[in-house]
C-alpha cells in the first residue's frame, strides 16, 4: 500500500462523488490535497472542515481558461505539488457530450480533453513558474 505522508496532490472535481472518494483516500494515505471544486461549494466546504489540517479547497470553472489562469495563480504560493488527478467534470460517450463546459450545458469530448489539457499543463508548469 502506497504511502504518500509529506505529499500534496490537486484533485479536480474534488468536492463530490468519485472525487470527494479520491480527496479522502488520498488523505488517509497521508498526504495534503488542494481540491478544486466549481458548483459543488456546500460539500467543499464539509471537506475543509472534516479534515482541516489536510485539505484546501478553491474555486475554479476548469471549462473557463480565464478561471483556470486565475487558479494557477493562486497555486503558485502553495509551494511545490507532486500529483494531480484529473476528476472534473464527465464524459458521456454514448451520446458525445461532456458536461464540463462553461454554460453548464455540453459539450463536445474533444473540447473537454483539450479543456483538461490547460488544467494538466499549469500544474506541469507550476515549479517552472515558482523557480
Amino acid at each position: 500500500m502506497s504511502d504518500f505522508t509529506g505529499k500534496r496532490f490537486v484533485i479536480t472535481g474534488a468536492g463530490t462523488g468519485i472525487g470527494a472518494r479520491i480527496t479522502r483516500r488520498t488523505i488517509g494515505k497521508g498526504a495534503s490535497v488542494i481540491g478544486i471544486y466549481n458548483t459543488a461549494a456546500d460539500e467543499a466546504r464539509k471537506l475543509e472542515q472534516e479534515f482541516p489540517n489536510a485539505v484546501k479547497m478553491l474555486h475554479a470553472d476548469l471549462a473557463d481558461p480565464e478561471s483556470i489562469g486565475g487558479l494557477a495563480d493562486s497555486l503558485l504560493g502553495e509551494g511545490e505539488l507532486d500529483g494531480l488527478v484529473n476528476n472534473a467534470g464527465a464524459i458521456d460517450f454514448r451520446n458525445g457530450t461532456s458536461s464540463l463546459s462553461t454554460s453548464g450545458g455540453k459539450c463536445s469530448p474533444s473540447t473537454s480533453m483539450r479543456r483538461y489539457s490547460l488544467s494538466t499543463r499549469f500544474v506541469i508548469l507550476l515549479p517552472v513558474a515558482q523557480a
